[in-house]
């Protein structure tokens, strides 16, 4: 059940069970109340008698202070009905009272307003006029004793009343209490919870759990609040580890940049000053300036391209493309390559045949990537393998060989981005940046694939990376 349900549920139990205990109370205690309630006839009967009394002494008005004579003419009523009758002058003077001769004989003063007697009173009490020569004298007040009938049977039914009320309110107030501490615990405590939390993270520090062991609203939104933290606690986490990737890579590519460029000062300018004496010298200085000037544009060519894909300006031009003369016009200029190369580069054939949707210069990059970074890390006489193949819709191309290979534990970083040393397979000797894998693995999944490796220490490695099939040619 939500929470606007449970507080909907709770307010109608609010208001419905004491209503509900009134009822059930009073019609417990009404079946108790004496079956001889006081009937119509009784009723008159109540009201024949005070009208009686008074029509008594209005004809005896002129006896009034002889309190014995007026007494004996009202006794029946008084002692048969438990009346308390009393006549007051209009100057608020006692001149009878049925219960105190003493205060009838002085004339006491008394204080009555029948205008302002209770409503309890009001069932209890008769009041009437004395006329004498068509003037009110006097006024003549009759208190019915509640111990009569049908005046007993209303009192209790007015108890029963007020206990039931009595139940009733109980209910009520025990039912508000135990919704306002539901209230608290359901609502006010989880809000309490996550404001401490907007705190909390506001001041930087994310390492303490919400706990949302609920399934309402608010539990939800506890659970979706939690799930933002742990967001953002990794979201900082990355971003610290990428600043520090950063300033270690920036660093790290100064050293390296400066060890190229310090080689190739050094070798030009030897050969300016003539240390170089034969052809062959000069040959071997010019082969080491250019392969130093090959290491300097493959790192300057990695950081532009990673400027672009930091940027989100790493554009793909995807364009239906063969398969085949994709693939083979790619790996021909490797072949080249390593032609005169003490390593060997075998393309398994035929390629297969297929439409894909690529961006030719991107793919080559990725080929260039793995294919350079299994060159560098290859022994003496090492060969790599490149191979393509068909699994239903899709074409995986594998780049294998058989150098040192990735130890267990680096082969999770490969393709995180400045991940560099021998971890990466791409050494500051070898002049990589440690960009090239993050780099086609962005590449790849732009076009839809996915990119992963295989590897054993001293065995050598295997990428593969695929790309989705549009048709089969």
């Amino acid at each position: 059940m939500g929470l606007r349900s449970k507080l909907i549920v709770g307010i109608v139990m609010i208001i419905i069970i004491p209503v509900a205990l009134f009822i059930i109370s009073f019609s417990i205690f009404a079946s108790q109340i004496d079956n001889n309630i006081a009937n119509e006839a009784e009723v008159e009967q109540i009201s024949l008698i005070n009208e009686e009394a008074v029509r008594i002494i209005n004809a005896n008005f002129s006896e009034i202070r002889d309190y014995d004579s007026i007494y004996t003419r009202l006794r029946p009523f008084i002692e048969d009905h438990m009346l308390h009758v009393r006549v007051v002058d209009n100057d608020q003077r006692l001149l009878f009272d049925s219960a105190n001769r003493v205060a009838s004989q002085r004339g006491d003063g008394v204080n009555f307003d029948g205008d302002n007697l209770s409503r309890l009173e009001q069932l209890f009490t008769y009041t009437a006029p004395v006329i004498v020569n068509n003037k009110s004298v006097a006024t003549v007040i009759i208190e019915n004793s509640p111990e009569s009938t049908p005046f007993q049977e209303l009192m209790t039914v007015i108890t029963y009343l007020g206990i039931s009320g009595a139940i009733s309110l109980g209910a009520l107030i025990g039912l508000i209490a135990l919704f306002i501490w539901y209230i608290s615990k359901t609502i006010l405590k989880p809000l309490d919870q996550l404001n401490e939390a907007t705190e909390r993270i506001a001041e930087g520090e994310l390492d303490f759990q919400i706990e949302a062991d609920r399934d309402d609203e608010l539990g939800r939104f506890s659970k979706a609040f939690e799930v933002m933290r742990k967001k953002l606690k990794q979201s900082l986490e990355e971003q610290v580890k990428d600043e520090t990737s950063r300033r270690e890579m920036i660093a790290s590519i100064s050293h390296d940049l400066r060890t190229p460029i310090a080689s190739i000062r050094g070798y030009v300018e030897g050969l300016q000053d003539g240390v170089a004496r034969n052809e062959e010298m000069v040959q071997r200085y010019l082969k080491v300036i250019q392969d130093k000037t090959v290491q300097l544009d493959r790192q300057i060519e990695d950081l532009f391209q990673f400027s672009q894909l930091e940027l989100r300006r790493l554009e793909m031009n995807l364009v239906e493309e063969n398969s085949q003369e994709v693939l083979e016009d790619i790996l021909s200029n490797y072949q080249l390559e390593f032609a005169n190369s003490h390593h060997q580069l075998n393309i398994a054939r035929p390629i297969p045949r297929v439409v894909i949707k690529m961006d030719k210069y991107r793919i080559n990059q990725v080929l260039d990537n793995l294919i350079l970074n299994a060159k560098q890390h290859l022994r003496d006489n090492g060969h790599i393998k490149v191979q393509a193949k068909l699994d239903n819709s899709t074409l995986i191309v594998s780049v294998e060989d058989n150098g040192t290979g990735i130890s267990a534990g680096n082969l999770p970083y490969i393709f995180v981005r400045f991940y560099r040393g021998d971890k990466a397979r791409s050494s500051r000797d070898k002049g990589g940046a440690g960009l090239g894998l993050s780099i086609s693995k962005y590449i790849v999944e732009a076009h839809g694939g996915k990119i992963w490796v295989e590897s054993n220490v001293d065995k050598g490695c295997k990428f593969f990376f695929s790309l989705p099939v549009m048709l089969k040619t």
